[in-house]
């Protein structure tokens, strides 16, 4: 997640969503890999669609009440709903998302049925002369077909007795279905209704759902642009505000369709601009102390073009935008430009503006206060009763019931006494979505029906409104005989004559509370009884509803169809808890506005390198430890559990972590194999403890300490942690000089992703990569195998092993393939054997596997933190004896993996090094033929023996270290060896190959057989026993080779050999 941005690519390649599995996918990568809230909308509009089942609900109802107490500062609605619907969560999309299909499987199903059985009629009325033909051959083809099934299901259905299934049966529905169709039944005016009402719903060319983000709880910032001219507004505005030309070529992030309606574009060539949050960005306040960029309580944002009614809109929290591939009547939401970080003068203006509106309206509610006598202490004695005071305390005084099902913009619906319809009222809440109200102090409640009761009647009429009244005007009327003034003083505790305080009608969900008559009649009146009862319409008989939120009427302005025609960016109420926290407090003032600071992530879509980029700079392959583990890539340590995966592990990182004494190099050895000291993080998902008695024990052992290299992360890292917490990870291992961080155990990690999902999977690695390119640091993950024993392979997805530059298997011997006294060894010590191999190199050689041990050994006791040693004893008094396991060698004994000295100083002197490392040389050389000649794949090997390949196969490091030999030593010795061995008839030349003498191997090896590596090995042997041959041979070389050096030299294994 660090690096590019993946909204850009995501939104471009966005797949077919014409099943739930691609609708799966491409919520699961949304929400993982970009960190977005997702939700889904009816099908070809913005309304959103809540498809949880009964079930479902009833357990987010009672999370989302406990989510309200625990959050009284929020002022979270009632009940979940619109937006709150947006999760980041791919187990509950996914859940959302196959109730939603099987809906629409469903209602296209009954579609069909239902235009099948029109389709019928029509026929059959056209053979009777009933009707003009008006069918297609093709569609009375198709109809044929269709009435012989019928019929044949009739036929079938029908009981031995001649009757039909038994009434309440599925049997007897499919029979009445059948039957209807094969005789043509003409659809009953529900039934027509109803097939009109699901080809509204689900439109022919795109009947499946929208998608939609909550642009607050996924760090976003959105820019709605309608109109071509809104566009062009926003590049010259974003050009002004911050200097930079690049905003006049910069292209929306997604392209809109636009709203057709009444026969004319009301918007068209619009789009949207995505800006994403930076969560590491250095955001704090002059005392230092962190501020969240943008808080809950900031909504939107609209910038007008001076002298014109070109406008856009930035939205910030509470609204949703649809996002690609999402379809329309108007067309397809298509992706177009890149994501940007939200640059700091965005930032600046957004939240100077909110402190600009917060003071105006501060201003304005003084100004009130002042002319209506009202000092501020009664002001905020005011605010404080409206907030306490809930709409349910008042109206269940005249008998009005709570609905259960809340409005559109999340807020409460009452139901009247006696009435024929439940949304008799809609009560406005702070939180409110609705754009009228978003920044209302106290917004009004709307009575719907005409019938509210004569208290509340004479009040509206009092106010002249279309039915809106604010609490104070209701409690008037409920509780005061109409007497807004007592109802001020009763709300704030003045004493009767202890304000002027008079009824005034003010502005619109301004000051205390009055509605202003004639903006609310503007707002309203678009609202008709009508259009209310057209969207309210309810379910048909016997056919559920496929919309669970569509029915309710939106207490909103309506134009044309929908009641979010004309609006791109929709306000709603919402689903989903994500655990934020309360909105933050803001600075007082302008002036005390923080600097934002980008960390400058760059959000290119694509970067494309050139062969000469590729080529110039670019290090060779180095690893961690020569042959084992790649360095700068990701490995993999798999193994069974309990086969000692984690022991192996942590005893290679303290081979690299072992402190450095006085006089020694920064090279070590693992299992006398070269390494390098480095800087460790070890993140321990399965518990700590043991990691500390397994380090501790080896410290012990080996007399080194790690602690100067070696730091813990005592829990595992999530890898589903939003990207603020990736990015945290990777400045630490940045600040720590980290060089290795190893993950013990991926599983452990990947909690809340599925293993054997390559989705899951490769977005993991994907993450991983990214923290490795950002860090520069290797990673190494712990994970467990297949339960095979004849083939054990890493568990879950196959797109992991794909991923990783070198892999090694650790495995329990059988013991039943061992040797009886071998056996018997083991099992006396009570040492477990053990085969390390690498099974995966990208691009090295492999290794031959190391037989090892498991060892138990004694854990030292510890330290409290006075340096004190703590009594190891367990609950009952009894010392615990605490031992762990730690990795030896084939025979059990734990090896000193650090020599006492690492470096040295020699001279080289005027005659060559002893005559016995040419032997040794030349040994290797006769071992390593013998292994060319011997076992299954030796014609591969000897393929592959060229001069370099046969040289770098010796590792003859430690030769050179215990004669002191230098790299131009093993070269010379090298040659030597070949020269010897050619002359003796061991090996011939086949151009730069170097293979087995023929002729030796037909005549001395005849009728031996070639995987008996004993019996071809003396064969092979006999022309050089004599030692003395080869020392000879040398010696009369190496007066011409000789050189001589006064200066010191360093030898540095790890660099040997590079070969000639």
């Amino acid at each position: 997640m660090l690096g590019m941005h993946p909204i850009f690519t995501l939104f471009g390649t966005a797949p077919d969503l014409s099943t739930p599995a691609g609708a799966a996918s491409y919520t699961r990568q949304l929400a993982q890999q970009a960190g977005l809230h997702v939700m889904l909308t009816q099908p070809g509009s913005k309304i959103p669609w809540d498809t949880r089942t009964d079930k479902d609900r009833e357990a987010d109802d009672a999370q989302w009440q406990q989510l309200r107490r625990d959050n009284p500062d929020r002022n979270l609605p009632e009940k979940m709903g619109g937006f709150y619907l947006a999760s980041n969560n791919p187990t509950r999309l996914n859940k959302l998302i196959k109730s939603g299909y099987k809906i629409i499987e469903a209602e296209l199903a009954e579609r069909d049925f239902l235009r099948d059985r029109r389709d019928m009629a029509q026929w059959r009325r056209e053979g009777t002369g009933e009707a003009k033909a008006s069918l297609a051959e093709d569609r009375i083809a198709e109809l044929a077909e269709l009435r012989a099934q019928a019929l044949a299901d009739v036929d079938e259905l029908t009981t031995d007795e001649g009757k039909p299934p038994r009434k309440g049966t599925k049997k007897y529905q499919k029979f009445v279905q059948a039957t209807k169709l094969s005789e043509g039944e003409d659809l009953t005016g529900d039934e027509q209704r109803r097939l009109s009402a699901i080809e509204h719903t689900y439109p022919e060319d795109h009947p499946w759902p929208n998608f939609a983000v909550e642009v607050g709880s996924s760090n976003a910032v959105v820019v709605d642009c309608d109109t071509a001219d809104e566009v062009a507004w926003f590049k010259e505005w974003a050009t002004q505000q911050s200097g930079d030309a690049k905003w006049m070529k910069t292209m929306p992030t997604v392209l809109s369709p636009g709203v057709f309606a009444d026969g004319e574009w009301k918007h068209r060539d619009g789009g949207h601009y995505w800006f994403t949050i930076d969560e590491a960005a250095e955001l704090t306040t002059d005392d230092g102390v962190p501020v969240k960029p943008l808080p809950e309580e900031i909504t939107k944002v609209t910038v007008k073009k001076p002298g014109t009614n070109v406008q856009f809109t930035i939205m910030v929290n509470r609204a949703y935008v649809l996002i690609p591939p999402s379809h329309r009547a108007e067309g397809s939401y298509r992706a177009a430009g890149p994501s940007q970080s939200l640059p700091g003068w965005l930032y600046s203006y957004i939240l100077t503006d909110h402190i600009d509106r917060r003071e105006k309206a501060a201003r304005k509610r003084e100004e009130k206060a002042q002319r209506e006598g009202l000092g501020p202490e009664e002001v905020e004695q005011l605010e404080h009763w409206w907030e306490t005071r809930t709409w349910g305390s008042i109206l269940s005084q005249l008998g009005w019931t709570r609905y259960g099902k809340p409005d559109s913009c999340g807020c409460p619906v009452f139901s009247r006494p006696g009435g024929s319809s439940p949304k008799s009222a809609t009560a406005h809440v702070r939180g409110c979505s609705d754009a009228r109200y978003a920044d209302s102090m106290d917004p009004p409640i709307h009575f719907w029906t005409d019938s509210p009761g004569p208290e509340i009647s004479a009040m509206i009429d009092a106010a002249g409104t279309s039915g809106t009244l604010s609490k104070l005007q209701l409690v008037a009327a409920v509780e005061e005989a109409g007497d807004v003034a007592k109802a001020t003083r009763d709300a704030i505790d003045l004493p009767a004559g202890g304000s002027s305080y008079e009824y005034e009608v003010t502005d619109l969900g301004g000051g205390l509370g009055m509605v202003n008559s004639v903006a609310t009649e503007r707002d309203m009146d678009q609202v008709s009884e009508s259009a209310y009862l057209s969207h309210a319409q309810a379910p048909l008989p016997d056919t559920p509803a496929p919309v669970a939120d569509g029915g309710q009427q939106e207490d909103t302005p309506i134009t044309g169809s929908s009641p979010f025609v004309g609006d791109d960016t929709t306000y709603e109420a919402s689903e989903e808890e994500e655990e934020e926290l309360p909105p933050v407090e803001l600075p007082a003032k302008k002036e005390e506005i923080p600097v934002y600071k980008t960390s400058n992530i760059e959000h290119d879509p694509i970067r494309l390198s050139s062969l000469e980029e590729l080529r110039r700079g670019r290090p060779p392959v180095r690893f961690l430890i020569r042959e084992w583990l790649q360095e700068n890539s990701i490995s993999l340590v798999v193994g069974q559990s309990n086969a000692g995966k984690s022991a192996v592990v942590l005893d290679m990182l303290c081979a690299m972590a072992a402190d450095q004494r006085k006089g020694e190099s920064d090279f070590t050895q693992w299992m006398g194999v070269p390494t390098k000291r480095r800087n460790i993080l070890y993140v321990a998902g399965e518990g700590i403890d043991g990691v500390t008695n397994r380090v501790s024990a080896w410290e012990k052992h080996h007399g080194r300490s790690v602690a100067g290299h070696m730091v813990f992360k005592e829990e595992a890292f999530k890898f589903l942690s939003p990207e603020s917490s990736w990015y945290t990870l990777g400045e630490s291992i940045k600040a720590n000089n980290i060089d290795v961080v190893v993950f013990d155990t991926l599983a452990m990690m990947m909690t809340g992703m599925e293993e054997n999902s390559n989705d899951d999977m490769g977005q993991a690695v994907s993450w991983l990569q990214n923290l490795q390119r950002h860090t520069g640091a290797s990673i190494i993950l712990v994970h467990h195998t297949t339960k095979s024993a004849d083939n054990p392979t890493p568990r879950g997805a196959s797109a992991l092993t794909g991923a990783v530059a070198s892999q090694v298997l650790v495995q329990k011997r059988d013991m039943e393939t061992l040797d009886e006294d071998m056996r018997e060894r083991f099992e006396q010590e009570g040492t477990t054997p053990i085969r390390v191999s690498v099974t995966k190199q990208k691009d090295g050689r492999y290794p031959p596997a190391l037989d090892l041990t498991l060892v138990e050994a004694p854990v030292p006791p510890r330290l409290d933190k006075d340096g004190n040693l703590m009594p190891d004893i367990d609950d009952f008094g009894v010392p615990n004896n605490t031992r762990t396991v730690l990795v030896g060698d084939t025979t059990g004994v734990i090896p000193r993996n650090l020599p006492p000295v690492t470096k040295y100083e020699q001279k080289k002197e005027s005659h060559p090094v002893p005559p016995e490392f040419h032997c040794r040389v030349l040994e290797k050389v006769v071992e390593r033929i013998i292994t060319l000649t011997t076992g299954p794949s030796r014609s591969r090997r000897v393929q592959e023996s060229t001069r370099t390949r046969l040289l770098d196969d010796l590792r003859l490091n430690m030769e050179c270290y215990v004669y002191g030999a230098s790299k131009e030593d093993l070269k010379r010795a090298f040659e030597s060896a070949l020269d010897v061995a050619f002359h003796r008839g061991i090996v011939e030349y086949e151009g730069s190959r170097i293979v087995p003498n023929h002729t030796l191997r037909d005549s001395q090896g005849q009728g031996i057989d070639r995987t008996d590596r004993d019996a071809v090995r003396a064969a092979m042997m006999g022309p050089i026993s004599d030692k003395l041959v080869a020392e000879n041979y040398i010696s009369e070389e190496s007066e011409d080779t000789a050189e001589a050096e006064a200066e010191p030299q360093t030898v540095v294994p790890d660099t040997l050999p590079d070969g000639p």
